[in-house]
């Protein structure tokens, strides 16, 4: 699958005009997220008749009809897309380079430089949710780092974050992290109570948003102290 073909695949799908419950779409819209984009599978199937769309792509747009595409773009170009339906079932479906990369690596602040500390986070809603609080927020799109990821990440910097998600995967994740990532500077983000994971903090917005506002300012101040 080159650049080209996924970029024209992403460029069929429609930018989130308009507010809603979903915690997805929320986001995109409060934040103006270019990169999140609704798709049906005829706009798919007839818009994109000249593209490659693998067999997988098809059989998951044909049988969900209708889905939210979140594109991971670095130097302008869609390296991956992330299939996810917007029904009840809850499923998605990944195209691209999405081996020992990072979601949001192509995004990360202007002044960023070897020192600054980087917030470590497992999925997209989870990164695009606290890019909104630290900028430097990457997506490791799992609970554990690769091999590659982890050198990747010591050539960047030698501080970090984390901030997986608020369960026993999660936590053992962290420690696993904490085990690759030793010799650099490493703090921990302690998750409100309500919160799973930091894509919560969208769900939370939606039904609370005083509470919201507060688990913001905690996560902020966690931050400032590291």
């Amino acid at each position: 699958m080159n650049y080209t073909n996924l970029k024209g695949i992403f460029e069929l799908g429609r930018l989130i005009t308009e507010d809603s419950k979903n915690p997805y779409l929320h986001l995109a819209y409060k934040y103006k997220k270019n990169n999140y984009r609704v798709i049906t599978s005829g706009e798919l199937f007839i818009r994109g008749k000249g593209l490659y769309i693998p067999d997988f792509i098809t059989a998951f747009m044909s049988y969900n009809n209708e889905a939210l595409m979140i594109a991971n773009i670095i130097d302008e170009k869609v390296i991956s897309i992330l299939f996810r339906s917007l029904g009840p079932n809850k499923e998605f479906a990944k195209l691209g380079t999405t081996k020992a990369t990072f979601y949001g690596f192509g995004d990360l602040d202007d002044n960023f430089r070897f020192g600054t500390p980087i917030l470590l986070v497992e999925g997209h809603l989870d990164r695009d949710v606290m890019k909104e609080i630290y900028p430097n927020t990457l997506g490791i799109m799992t609970n554990h780092l690769s091999k590659v990821q982890v050198e990747i990440l010591k050539n960047l910097t030698n501080k970090f974050i984390l901030m997986l998600d608020n369960d026993e995967a999660g936590r053992d994740g962290i420690r696993t992290t904490k085990y690759q990532l030793q010799g650099c500077k490493i703090a921990e983000i302690q998750h409100d109570s309500y919160l799973k994971d930091a894509g919560d903090l969208m769900k939370l917005d939606i039904e609370n948003h005083r509470k919201f506002e507060e688990v913001v300012d905690n996560y902020k101040l966690q931050i400032a102290l590291y």
